[in-house]
């Protein structure tokens, strides 16, 4: 039984609501809504009307605030009544002129306004018009792709994608020519169904649009009937993507009566019920083409979001046992994202972030954050982070079709390009040792961009061997991620950070720091250090014996500015509790030698090779002149006594100092370079 108060179960779900019996108005729950524009009435039988003058649909409405379309009405309605879906056809200005309404027995029909808050079972003498006529016009205005499909649907299909797609009313029977008059100078791609229909109504579309600037035509899958069902296939947007990119141009010889022939780049599909778990690890990778080895352009420089450490467009993993101050570590370095500063010495890609957070209420991790904005000499409103960082509680799990893809929505509506999930052991919801949930939930992922997943770690890495240490779970989460990051504790209360996993070059360095709070506990700090430090005690065991060879001959040559021995290395290492005999020290220098890493300049005369390696100093250690104080470049960013800044200029001034743009203050000040200090 249908409630006999609509009205008010649907005021109740909405948001800004205004107005009185009996029409209101409210934000619209299916776009980013801020200035409402969704119009509530209530028809003389008690029926629910609404109207998003942005052009949402109905069925989209009533699914965001969680009721059915038959929710709307005071009483039950028949099965020949009762609407399943509508779609709104407005014209330029958004004002309604008619709905298309699908019924339970999949007919259509026709409905217009009566100008009594109720509707008539007709379109006679309305204006016939595009579907989403409004997005159509400004897309073309703005030079983008306009796709014409055959239904609704296939336009709510390519609209998830990203694209602008519109149809018309009356299937395949009711193009209008003056209809390709809108498509003046336009980029236009079709794609019907495939079958003899649709071939005639593409043919109808393509025969009026003689004044757009080019037509192609998507190829299709076979035995996918229309864009729907191969979406409702697992179709991804990697996939559809490709195919408008490759659309091919058409001619009316393509619409004739036959079979439609599928070119090499038809994209192929397993049944989804006997995929197995190799074939998921490839699930968006639709397009079923062999590309040439030769011949090409050569590809674009690898993308980081943080140099050498988090590619950008994958999935990394951060893995650290409970209490290491992962989750801290986590939003230094979404500071270091946002405003595009070095995170580690590290350089970053700047972009908007997300923090989604399983595991705290969203107060917990904004105390956090203040407390490390209070360590960077800033707060929340800076104005390198208003309108770029932002933080999230999903209610739903990640191994949740329907909750990922709200996210990618919240994704696109702030233009994020990192997000960070907290934890994902947590926020799976799941068996994590459940190798097909896994794959199909980081494949999932992966369509949000560049994803740092923190997660909790087996025995081994808590007790701090970080080499071979993976996350709790199945293997699977290692084998999808393309980088894996381990952080460890270490006797001296420092912390180790290591990659064990990368697809895409030589493992990094140990990176040692420390994370240090003031006594009030208001504030934090982050600092990095060198290995050798008090506080780094026992992290040498991080490291590979050959790695210890290398610090040493780099430290001692930082140290002493002249060739380094053998026997100087063994002293070295027996003085930092690694001690090993001469003879293998002998045999690494060699192999650091043929690793390009060293150069034996005489006998027992040694010298790193510094422009071969990115160890060019001992780790922890920050580049410096001879004064040791820090060489700054223009725009590098610095941490002085009145907060962070930039450098605006590497020449000294005439009393010595640098001019420094503070961030907070918008002005330039100068300070002595021996005042500044690296912000990480």
């Amino acid at each position: 039984m249908v409630s006999t108060r609509p009205i008010s179960q649907v005021l109740s779900r909405l948001e800004k609501v205004s107005g009185g019996a009996p029409r209101w108005m409210a934000c619209c729950p299916a776009h980013n809504d801020h200035t409402p524009s969704l119009s509530i009435t209530q028809a003389d039988d008690g029926t629910t009307l609404m109207h998003c003058h942005a052009g949402c649909a109905v069925s989209d409405i009533v699914a965001a605030i969680g009721i059915t379309e038959a929710d709307l009405f005071s009483k039950p309605q028949s099965s020949t009544d009762t609407v399943v879906v509508n779609y709104d056809y407005v014209d330029e200005e958004g004002e309604l002129l008619y709905q298309v309404v699908r019924k339970p027995n999949k007919s259509f029909s026709h409905r217009k306004p009566d100008g009594k808050d109720g509707w008539e079972w007709s379109a006679s003498g309305v204006r016939k018009v595009l579907y989403r006529l409004p997005q159509v016009l400004e897309a073309i205005e703005n030079g983008e792709t306009v796709i014409v499909t055959e239904g609704e649907k296939d336009v709510h299909t390519f609209e998830h994608y990203g694209y602008v797609a519109t149809c018309c009313s009356g299937g395949a029977q009711g193009w209008k020519k003056e209809f390709g008059d809108i498509f003046d100078g336009a980029n236009v791609v079709l794609c019907g169904d495939q079958d003899a229909a649709g071939r005639s109504y593409l043919r109808q579309v393509m025969e009026s649009l003689t004044c757009a600037a080019n037509v192609s035509k998507v190829e299709l899958p076979p035995l996918f009937k229309d864009v729907s069902d191969w979406h409702d296939h697992r179709g991804s947007k990697r996939g559809i993507d490709f195919m408008v990119d490759t659309a091919s141009p058409i001619s009316s010889e393509l619409f004739e009566e036959t079979n439609t022939t599928f070119s090499a780049t038809s994209i192929q599909f397993s049944d989804p019920e006997s995929t197995n778990h190799e074939s998921l690890l490839y699930s968006d990778r639709d397009v079923m083409t062999a590309q040439p080895m030769w011949g090409y352009e050569d590809p674009a420089p690898m993308k980081w979001a943080i140099e050498d450490t988090i590619p950008y467009g994958y999935i990394t993993i951060l893995g650290a046992d409970g209490g290491t101050g992962k989750s801290y570590i986590a939003l230094r370095l979404m500071y270091s994202v946002v405003t595009g500063t070095l995170f580690l010495g590290k350089a970053t890609e700047q972009a908007n972030a997300l923090y989604l957070d399983f595991e705290l209420e969203v107060e917990d991790q904004r105390r956090r954050w203040t407390q490390v904005l209070r360590g960077l000499g800033t707060d929340q409103n800076d104005p390198l982070l208003v309108n770029k960082v932002f933080i999230h509680k999903p209610e739903g799990s990640l191994s949740d079709p329907e909750t990922v893809r709200k996210l990618c929505e919240m994704v696109a509506d702030h233009s994020i390009g990192f997000i960070i999930i907290d934890s994902l052991t947590i926020g799976l919801g799941s068996d994590s040792t459940d190798q097909k949930m896994i794959t199909e939930s980081l494949k999932r992922l992966q369509k949000l961009g560049t994803v740092l997943a923190i997660d909790h770690v087996s025995y081994a890495t808590g007790r701090g061997n970080l080499g071979n240490a993976s996350v709790y779970g199945s293997v699977f989460k290692r084998n999808i991620a393309r980088s894996m990051l381990m952080l460890g504790r270490v006797d001296g209360g420092g912390l180790v950070l290591r990659q064990n996993k990368t697809n895409f070059g030589p493992e990094l360095d140990v990176l040692c720091l420390e994370v240090v709070f003031s006594e009030d506990g208001r504030t934090v700090t982050f600092e990095q250090r060198a290995i050798t430090d008090d506080v780094m005690m026992g992290s040498m065991g991080q490291l590979k014996t050959l790695e210890v060879t290398d610090l040493a001959l780099r430290s001692i040559y930082a140290e002493s500015k002249s060739v380094v021995s053998p026997k100087e290395i063994e002293t070295w290492r027996r003085e930092n509790d690694a001690e090993i005999g001469e003879r293998t020290i002998r045999n690494h220098l060699t192999q650091l030698k043929n690793n390009g890493l060293a150069v034996n300049v005489g006998e027992n005369s040694w010298v790193p090779n510094s422009s071969s390696s990115s160890r060019s100093l001992p780790l922890g250690a920050v580049t410096s002149d001879d004064s040791g104080i820090p060489v700054f470049t223009e725009g590098q960013v610095v941490r002085t006594k009145n907060g962070l800044g930039k450098i605006e200029d590497v020449e000294l001034s005439t009393q010595g100092r640098l001019p420094v743009r503070l961030n907070k203050e918008n002005n330039v000040k100068y300070f002595d370079p021996g005042d500044l200090e690296l912000p990480f």
